[in-house]
């Protein structure tokens, strides 16, 4: 016995409602599908580049070390390692950034 739903259960916030509410999810439906498309640029790069990524980012490491005099080299090394984990974790894979 299966049950029925109504048009405004199966309806989205952006097909239903007043325009200002749809425009106003669509811009978030924007939003989202410029943050994926940056996540999938992301991961093509590391994949192609990862050793370029992985050097980049500890050039980076090493000029705010050297900018701070040293004084936080701890804590940029563990953002650095944070960094390259997350970047090199987007394909689901830990293949690409050593």
């Amino acid at each position: 016995m299966g049950t029925t739903r109504s048009p405004a259960a199966t309806s989205s916030p952006a097909t239903s409602g007043t325009s200002s509410e749809r425009s106003r999810w669509g811009i978030f439906d924007k939003s989202k599908d410029a943050v994926e498309d940056l996540t999938d640029k992301a991961e093509d790069l590391v994949d192609s580049h990862g050793d370029k990524v992985g050097e980049g980012l500890d050039k980076a490491g090493d000029f705010v070390d050297e900018k701070t005099g040293g004084k936080y080299g701890d804590k940029i090394d563990q953002g650095v390692d944070v960094a390259k984990d997350k970047l090199d974790g987007l394909d689901g894979q830990d293949d690409d950034i050593s």
